[in-house]
């Protein structure tokens, strides 16, 4: 079972609403957080969908098949540390 401490994926979809790929994720079972952008990632403080690093291909999967884009950023650590 995840945890917020296992979030260390950014998923920053491109023409869709962040909302709307967060809703998508969690209704197909993955653990999805929205948190704040961290600095080290982003200037602006932006919501920003998280995944853990374990879940990346079967999102890679769900929003192809969407037909969503989006980019990924790996975090060096969990969501928690990058916003301390």
């Amino acid at each position: 079972m995840l945890t917020t401490k296992d979030l260390n994926c950014i998923i920053r979809p491109e023409g869709t609403e962040p909302f709307e790929v967060f809703q998508i994720l969690k209704r197909a079972g993955v653990f999805v957080k929205i948190f704040p952008a961290p600095k080290s990632i982003f200037m602006i403080c932006a919501p920003v969908i998280l995944i853990s690093e374990s879940s990346l291909e079967q999102v890679k999967i769900l929003l192809k098949s969407q037909g969503i884009n989006y980019e990924s950023f790996t975090l060096k650590n969990d969501i928690i540390q990058e916003l301390l």
